[in-house]
């Protein structure tokens, strides 16, 4: 599947393995109160379909059709269509980075919740191998705002420092309640740990990691990156993500992006997670 340049950079060799979607389950039917979702989908010509306008708050995002979505605001109101395909294609994140917010990237038939403040956002189909401006959608959020009810969720949290911090033991399935402190794009690699890695191995990788050692401990059933349910997030950014995955033990990391450099994992950006 093809993948722009501002999500992952630094791991070409590895983007075949890496399957960072919105959620790992399906969309709910609904948003429970306070506010309809906001839906949205790609055809087969991969344009994006998405409300003219909407309010402020926090908000069901759902990609109702099968292609994936990327969601983004503009930091500037001269932003056009023809500058967002021009951030995703380039070389580099920094043009992306620069002038736009990332919101979401949006598996297709998935959802999530997330805050939406005032402003110009853009929905651009990026399962194609060139994004142009014609395909991309314009969504205006104004008005009063007003919330939808949110999910309870475990925290995963990327710290002001860049370092990253979550629960040690979580349910098969549920929410997570992704909290990005940071003033870095970051995404995030859930890593299968084969039943032959010891716990001094883990500790190893969580001291100094690196995907020489996290591919040294993948499983190698099934999807090596195990159930990834985190998307890549913007800086200082929330969301509220479904999850689902089989019992065992992960090692969760982060990749921080800033500029046209890309960083980690460092210490502090690895942490062991058991799924039960």
């Amino acid at each position: 599947m093809p993948r722009p340049a501002l999500v992952l950079p630094a791991l070409t060799a590895a983007a075949a393995l890496v399957t960072s979607g919105l959620v790992a389950g399906a969309a709910t039917a609904a948003t429970p109160h306070g506010r309809s979702a906001v839906n949205f989908h790609s055809t087969a010509a991969h344009h994006v379909v998405a409300p003219a306008t909407t309010r402020p708050g926090i908000a069901h995002l759902r990609n109702t059709g099968r292609g994936e979505v990327l969601v983004a605001e503009a930091k500037h109101d001269s932003s056009n269509v023809h500058q967002v395909a021009r951030a995703i294609r380039a070389d580099s994140p920094t043009p992306f980075v620069t002038n736009y917010r990332l919101v979401a990237i949006a598996s297709p038939k998935s959802g999530a919740y997330t805050e939406l403040t005032p402003g110009t956002y853009y929905f651009a189909d990026i399962d194609t191998d060139r994004v142009v401006a014609r395909q991309i959608e314009t969504m205006t959020v104004a008005g009063s705002p007003v919330d939808a009810r949110t999910p309870k969720g475990r925290g995963v949290v990327v710290t002001s420092h860049r370092n990253l911090r979550l629960p040690g033991t979580i349910a098969r399935e549920g929410y997570l309640h992704v909290q990005n402190h940071s003033a870095s794009l970051t995404d995030f690699l859930f890593v299968g740990v084969d039943d032959s890695t010891t716990r001094a191995m883990l500790a190893s990788i969580v001291a100094h990691p690196s995907f020489g050692k996290l591919f040294s401990v993948a499983s190698e059933q099934g999807n090596p990156f195990g159930f990834a349910p985190v998307p890549a997030t913007g800086p200082h950014s929330i969301s509220w993500v479904h999850y689902r995955g089989k019992p065992g033990r992960y090692v969760a990391a982060i990749l921080t992006f800033r500029g046209k450099k890309d960083v980690g994992p460092h210490r502090g950006q690895a942490r062991v997670l058991h799924l039960k």
